[in-house]
């Protein structure tokens, strides 16, 4: 038997169909209809599911998506990236419309499912992974099942404080949560207004390729977000106490750059007590994560 997996993105949506064993038999990818409306994108998530299973064997679809879900899969807040998604009733719609059962859940809540799974954190009983791309979002699993807490927030660590740093105000309306600081448009901006650049915005992977050319702007940078990254990431751990720490997300792909930056302020942050089974890690799975966590909610 197999479940189909679904990652809705403001950039682009990915199906993919999962056997028992966790094999990615089929998987589609179109650009999501971000700004004509939910009606738009659950159009195109329906007919995604038909074309990759088109015979509708599998038991079961799951969804991921940005957003606060709650526990009867109606999204409850979400950002701009896809026009009119708060108070869409994803379950209950896409359920009427494939006849089957369907789960949604939060992506990143999804990623972490999949890297605790089969990825990364495989094999611990806990794991926290933070995604850091256009955002920062969090995801806490446990004994194989993902905390969602009370209003699907749980392990938001993006919206944790940033201490000592100038105020800024973050995509939620607060003032000086870590996505203000780390998340990847913040990043472009700061290494611009650093350079004092008045030229389009320079995109985070040609930071990066400037810092592995030695450039002290762009190496400042990645070492000043990934410090900052990895001190809010040992005061969450000190409070949930995960095995393994898993870092993914567009900007965590540039490497070590970011990474080990992150890794060595965790160290130095983390409780001492913690410090002998708590690690640190890249994330595993890539684009597919969000997709491969979906269909692991639904039951593969």
């Amino acid at each position: 038997m197999t479940v189909v997996g679904v990652d809705v993105g403001g950039t682009k949506t990915l199906v993919v169909v999962v056997d028992d064993a966790g094999t990615v038999v089929r998987e589609e990818t179109r650009p999501t209809p971000a700004s004509d409306g939910p009606d738009a994108v659950l159009e195109l998530v329906a007919r995604l599911v038909g074309e990759v299973d088109p015979s509708a064997a599998a038991r079961a679809v799951g969804v991921a998506t940005a957003g606060t879900v709650d526990h009867d899969g109606v999204v409850r807040a979400s950002t701009d990236h896809l026009a009119a998604w708060t108070g869409t009733p994803v379950q209950a719609r896409l359920a009427h419309e494939l006849g089957r059962p369907v789960s949604v859940v939060n992506d990143v809540h999804a990623a972490a499912l999949a890297e605790a799974v089969r990825g990364a954190a495989r094999g611990s009983t806990s794991s926290l992974t933070v995604a850091v791309g256009t955002g920062v979002g969090g995801g806490y699993v446990r004994d194989g099942s993902v905390v969602a807490g009370r209003r699907g927030s749980f392990a938001s660590v993006g919206h944790m404080p940033l201490l000592g740093r100038e105020p800024r105000r973050c995509p939620c309306g607060a003032v000086g949560h870590l996505e203000a600081y780390v998340a990847g448009p913040q990043l472009e901006q700061q290494y611009a207004a650093w350079r004092g650049d008045r030229s389009p915005v320079v995109g985070l992977r040609e930071v990066a390729a400037r810092a592995r050319d030695g450039e002290p702007a762009a190496i400042g940078l990645l070492v000043r977000a990934g410090g900052e990254l990895g001190s809010v990431l040992a005061s969450a751990a000190a409070v949930l106490e995960p095995e393994v720490v898993v870092v993914g997300g567009g900007v965590a792909e540039i490497g070590d750059l970011l990474i080990g930056p992150a890794r060595s302020a965790f160290t130095a942050h983390l409780n001492p007590a913690l410090r002998s089974g708590t690690r640190l890690v890249p994330a595993e799975l890539g684009v597919r994560a969000a997709a491969l966590g979906a269909a692991a909610a639904a039951g593969w």
